[in-house]
């Protein structure tokens, strides 16, 4: 089946989408003048390197938004990968979830008969390297924390466009768990506002407009100002966009 959505923004850069997952899953991948750049992996259900090989054949390189499980799953298909060292142990040793709670998230709402075949994935990568030593073209590689310690955001100054990950999408961004932290998210809002961003290329569902970052500054602004900037402090939402603290 082609479980993969391929869109193509322009001549550099393609969207691959999960859209028969219930995560909505994006995929983002740059061609490069001598090596491409992949943004996340996916959930892992299906192989992923094949796919972008029937794009374009030059070497891949992997940036990770953050080592959630839905954003690595295909990690092991590539050699180089990076991530922010704050979520570097977890890209090397898995997450600490025990296995039979990864598959039913993994699984869910998915037709069996795409299942037949399905092993669970290593969901972890043997050598991840630090962002720090990463470039590519002119884009900047952001600490985004708060979502997961090491939270990227990919910034494209030329095109005005920010790569997201999991730090802003169109519903609820989650920061309710231990390993979050809502001040921290809050201040990574905070310093997200001060780009000049146009589009916003979400690790799920949608793209967004340069109003996703404002909503979400406001909301975390509320908690503050209502002194719930906690776990704990509930859900809020303006518009689609909502936090889970």
């Amino acid at each position: 089946m082609n479980w993969y959505k391929i869109d193509r923004i322009n001549e550099e850069l393609y969207r691959i989408s999960e859209e028969n997952h219930w995560e909505k899953t994006n995929i983002y991948y740059f061609i490069g003048e001598n090596r491409n750049l992949l943004i996340d992996t996916g959930t892992g259900l299906f192989p992923l390197r094949k796919v972008l090989e029937a794009i374009d054949l030059k070497p891949i390189d992997v940036v990770l938004t953050h080592a959630h499980w839905d954003h690595l799953g295909n990690v092991h298909e590539f050699e180089n990968v990076y991530v922010h060292p704050e979520d570097m142990e977890w890209t090397r040793l898995g997450l600490p979830l025990p296995d039979n709670k990864i598959i039913e998230m993994m699984t869910k709402d998915v037709d069996e008969s795409n299942l037949i075949d399905f092993e669970l994935p290593p969901l972890k990568h043997e050598n991840p390297k630090s962002i720090h030593d990463f470039e590519f073209d002119n884009l900047r590689f952001i600490h985004t924390p708060g979502h997961s310690p090491g939270s990227l955001c990919i910034y494209d100054e030329k095109n005005k466009r920010l790569f997201s990950g999991d730090t802003i999408y169109e519903g609820t961004v989650y920061c309710h768990y231990e390993s979050t932290d809502p001040v921290k998210l809050k201040a990574s809002i905070d310093r997200l506002s001060d780009l000049d961003i146009e589009k916003v290329y979400p690790g799920h569902y949608h793209q967004l407009d340069d109003r996703a970052v404002d909503l979400l500054k406001r909301i975390l602004d509320e908690y503050k100002r209502e002194d719930k900037l906690h776990h704990g402090g509930g859900k809020k939402c303006i518009d689609k966009v909502c936090v889970q603290l």
